[in-house]
């Protein structure tokens, strides 16, 4: 078989529904199998893939594992040349799985592979990383929610092209059966965030490229299981951030990370603070204390 896709799902039924679907409508000249990992969703996504999609293999959590621990569960069962790491809140485009699959066959140098990402509105999503540094990353707790160092980085031009990357996003990674064989699964100490840079590390250790290729696309509609808890989620983000860097560079970058994630926290606090109490965007400033509070408090 060629190809084993790989979703991990948490209340996106809507969404998984329309991934699976553009999946078997456009995916033609390769063989493949969707392996659907559900981490003990309640709002029917179970029903659904069992009723509409009888072929897909499902696997039913009784609790939220997390997504590396959900992704190792699909992996281990699969049973293709490559496998595609699969966000249920993406549309597949026309034959875009078949020529992933064609460049990785293609391309023997190529250990993972990534596609260009749209938007719902049909946008450019920028998405090219490289991997953290504790310079970075001290960069990104400071600047507002609302900019991310990826747009002010990258460049739509930048996607044109086939070329290596460091980073891809985790959204859409097709990675050779044999690269996992090698580098082992998925780290489960990331519950969330952090996987895909992880994994393409592992994969640069493993001596193998990483590449994009512009002429297959999908849509991601993006973090539409992190919306529903929206200040776990950012702190969870902190604390795979934490440990990524402790897992790269030792035990010191990771600890002045965090000096600097509470330090930061602190201010944002106050600042947020004085914002409410001024009655300004109250219920936003309330997520945004809460979510700083719970870096402070929280294990990184």
């Amino acid at each position: 078989m060629d190809l084993s896709i790989v979703i991990v799902n948490w209340n996106t039924k809507d969404y998984l529904q329309k991934c699976i679907n553009s999946i078997y409508e456009n995916t033609k000249g390769i063989s493949f199998e969707i392996i659907v990992v559900d981490n003990a969703s309640s709002d029917g996504s179970i029903e659904t893939v069992k009723s509409i999609f009888p072929s897909v293999k499902l696997i039913e959590n009784s609790e939220n594992l997390g997504f590396n621990a959900a992704n190792n569960q699909g992996i281990k069962i699969s049973s293709a040349r490559y496998i595609l790491l699969l966000n249920p809140d993406t549309i597949v485009l026309s034959t875009a799985l078949s020529e992933m699959v064609r460049f990785m066959d293609g391309n023997e140098d190529a250990g993972a592979l990534g596609c260009k990402i749209l938007n719902p509105d049909g946008t450019l999503h920028l998405y090219f990383r490289k991997h953290p540094t504790l310079g970075k990353e001290v960069i990104r707790l400071i600047l507002p929610e609302r900019f991310t160092l990826e747009e002010l980085r990258t460049k739509p031009q930048d996607y044109e092209s086939v070329h290596e990357v460091e980073v891809l996003s985790g959204s859409c990674i097709m990675v050779r059966k044999e690269v996992f064989d090698r580098i082992g699964l998925l780290d489960e100490r990331f519950f969330m965030y952090g996987d895909d840079v992880d994994l393409c590390y592992q994969v640069k250790k493993d001596n193998r490229k990483i590449y994009y290729i512009p002429h297959a696309q999908i849509i991601h509609y993006g973090k539409q299981s992190s919306n529903q808890r929206r200040t776990e989620m950012a702190i969870e983000a902190y604390k795979s951030m934490y440990k990524l860097l402790k897992k790269i560079y030792g035990n010191k970058i990771g600890y002045t990370y965090k000096y600097f994630a509470i330090v930061i926290s602190i201010f944002k606090i106050f600042c947020y603070s004085i914002i409410y109490l001024l009655g300004i965007k109250k219920k936003d400033m309330r997520r945004r204390i809460k979510g700083y509070a719970g870096i402070m408090t929280s294990n990184l």
